[in-house]
């Protein structure tokens, strides 16, 4: 019985370090996306002008 209680808490916290670790590349994602498109928007304007 306390096997199947630990493995039971186990997948718990496996499912929350996935949640956590999918928010954080999530948010690791939107930034570089944001920070890329902010690069690439001021090299066009300086090849522009």
């Amino acid at each position: 019985m306390r096997g199947e209680l630990d493995t039971g808490h186990y997948r718990a916290l496996q499912r929350r370090h996935q949640y956590i670790d999918g928010l954080q590349a999530y948010v690791l994602d939107g930034f570089l996306l944001s920070a890329g498109a902010a690069a690439a928007g001021s090299l066009l304007r300086k090849r522009t002008y």
